[in-house]
C-alpha cells in the first residue's frame, strides 16, 4: 500500500512538473520583444530583433527605409522574402531581422517579414530558412 502511495504520489509529480514546463516553454514562443530604430544602432552587429512599423520608401536592388515612432533605418529584404509582392509606401510591416553594422551606420538584414493591417490580406511572407 504504501509503494501504491509513492508511486501514485511521483506520477502526480511529474505530470505537474512536465505541464508547468511546457507551458513556460509556449510562453517563450508567443513573447518576442520589439525593439525600435533608436535603440538598434546600441545593439551588437547579429542580434536578433524584432520591429515593428512601415515600410516608408524603396531605395532598389532590396534595400528599403524602415520608419517607426523612433526613427528610420535602411532594410535589406531579399525578394524571395516579398515573394514576388509590389512595394506600396507605407506597407505596415513586423520585421525579424539582423542588426548590421558598418563602421558607424547601423541596418538591418530581415529573415523574416509579416505584412500586417490592411495589405494582409493580399501579402503575406516567412522565410522558412
Amino acid at each position: 500500500m504504501k509503494n501504491k502511495i509513492l508511486c501514485t504520489l511521483a506520477l502526480f509529480c511529474s505530470i505537474l512538473t512536465f505541464n508547468t514546463a511546457e507551458a513556460m516553454d509556449s510562453a517563450k514562443q508567443i513573447t518576442k520583444p520589439v525593439t525600435h530604430v533608436a535603440d538598434a544602432a546600441n545593439m551588437p552587429e547579429d542580434t536578433i530583433i524584432y520591429i515593428q512599423g512601415n515600410l516608408t520608401q524603396s531605395l532598389g536592388d532590396e534595400m528599403y527605409i524602415f520608419t517607426d515612432d523612433s526613427g528610420n533605418i535602411t532594410v535589406e529584404i531579399d525578394d524571395g522574402l516579398m515573394k514576388g509582392q509590389t512595394f506600396v509606401p507605407n506597407m505596415a510591416v513586423i520585421i525579424t531581422a539582423s542588426v548590421d553594422k558598418e563602421g558607424n551606420v547601423t541596418s538591418l538584414d530581415a529573415e523574416e517579414i509579416e505584412f500586417v493591417g490592411d495589405n494582409s490580406m493580399t501579402m503575406s511572407s516567412n522565410n522558412t530558412n
